[in-house]
């Protein structure tokens, strides 16, 4: 799934202070618990936060964890064409295509979120 920024390195990516990042619910993230989180990079682009994947994650937020939704991401998507949902991004796939996929070919197993069994 790609390399990591540290928090400090994504909020500068990002243009926002660090403090902020944690509170954001359109970023995938990891850790936290005993170490600072990291954020997966595949989330940034030279302009800052890619555009596309904030409201996707959200969505999907409501019943998987990031490292399944992360996961999800790099598998090829029959909805997409066969794309992975970073490839369709990064080609400037349509986010209401994208949106579509989640809907009807999320991620399937992984952890899900506490009381959204």
């Amino acid at each position: 799934m790609g390399h990591f920024w540290t928090r400090t390195e994504a909020a500068r990516i990002a243009g926002i202070p660090a403090e902020q990042m944690v509170q954001r619910p359109d970023l995938l993230r990891i850790g936290g618990v005993w170490l600072e989180e990291v954020y997966f990079a595949f989330q940034f682009d030279d302009t800052g936060i890619r555009e596309g994947l904030g409201r996707v994650i959200q969505g999907l937020r409501r019943h998987h964890d990031d490292l399944t939704i992360a996961d999800w991401m790099a598998r090829p998507n029959a909805v997409l064409s066969g794309a992975t949902p970073l490839r369709w991004v990064s080609v400037g796939g349509s986010t209401i295509q994208l949106a579509k996929a989640a809907a009807n070919a999320g991620p399937v197993g992984g952890r899900r979120v506490k009381g959204q069994e």
